[in-house]
């Protein structure tokens, strides 16, 4: 028999009641980087994690955009409110309590979510992500974008603003221009997901220190593969994989170069050194 203790502690006002004992409680955290194949990532670790609950998190904003008009704020409020109304609750605290009292062992918390957001005391959790080329998710992201404002009737292109507007009605290198202009909420988006912070000064060195599993869309056969060893069970790479609907070739321009180099020259520099640990283990 294990032997076991109740333990009493409190985050954010509430407080938790947890069982320790010999076998480690823990949680998949599936942090999902935009295009970065988010439902490919999602569905190879659901197979190796088969008969687990699967937790959905509403879209978790890095940082708050200070500069986002009224509008655009109230629809972030109002998507929020509807995740997590799901959970019973009003309030990201209490959706977090709920899934910290509802999840057992070896279930998975899927979502937009950067890395130290999850507030899941008690629980040991196993951070995966899944990353792509920096420079072809920043163009998959604004053709994504584009095709998501002109899909849109006139009235709701209102108060479409900013990136999105930029995107339909510029170029690409408009696009990044803009990007580039306000780095604290665009500039390197993998780092931030991965590590919590723009600006982590060795983000590589901390995915090996505090994830459990790590890949690249490129090369999805050696992350299944990893990921299957890890879990202990079969995971396909031969699944579906969201891509957006109408793909764009695209040639950089030197002036393209310049601004991505700003733009993204840390994901840069962890998406290289990711790739090449891939290649020395496999």
């Amino acid at each position: 028999m294990i032997n076991s203790e109740i333990n009493l502690f409190s985050i954010c006002g509430f407080t938790y009641m947890s069982m320790v004992s010999g076998e480690e409680k823990y949680l998949y955290i599936l942090v999902r980087i935009p295009k970065c194949g988010s439902q490919t990532l999602r569905e190879m670790v659901g197979q190796g994690a088969a008969g687990s609950s699967l937790f959905r998190l509403p879209q978790l904003d890095i940082e708050p955009d200070v500069n986002r008009g009224v509008v655009k704020r109230l629809r972030q409020q109002r998507r929020m409110l509807k995740g997590v109304s799901a959970y019973g609750t009003l309030t990201e605290q209490g959706m977090w309590k709920k899934i910290s009292e509802q999840a057992k062992s070896g279930d998975i918390v899927s979502g937009h979510i950067a890395f130290g957001r999850a507030a899941l005391p008690g629980w040991k959790l196993r951070y995966i992500t899944l990353m792509r080329d920096p420079v072809a998710r920043v163009v998959s992201e604004y053709f994504y974008t584009r095709e998501g404002y002109l899909k849109r009737p006139a009235w709701r292109k209102f108060y479409l603003k900013g990136k999105s507007e930029t995107a339909a009605k510029g170029s690409f290198t408009d696009y990044l221009e803009y990007l580039c202009e306000h780095q604290n909420l665009y500039a390197n988006t993998a780092t931030a997901f991965v590590t919590g912070s723009r600006t982590h000064p060795d983000p590589f060195a901390f995915l090996q220190e505090n994830y459990f599993h790590y890949g690249v869309l490129e090369d999805l056969e050696a992350f299944a593969q990893q990921l299957s060893e890890k879990m202990n069970a079969k995971v396909s790479d031969e699944i579906w994989v969201n891509k957006t609907k109408t793909k764009k070739n695209y040639s950089l321009t030197d002036r393209d170069h310049e601004l991505l180099t700003i733009l993204i020259g840390r994901d840069i520099e962890l998406y290289e050194k990711v790739v090449e640990s891939i290649s020395q283990q496999n």
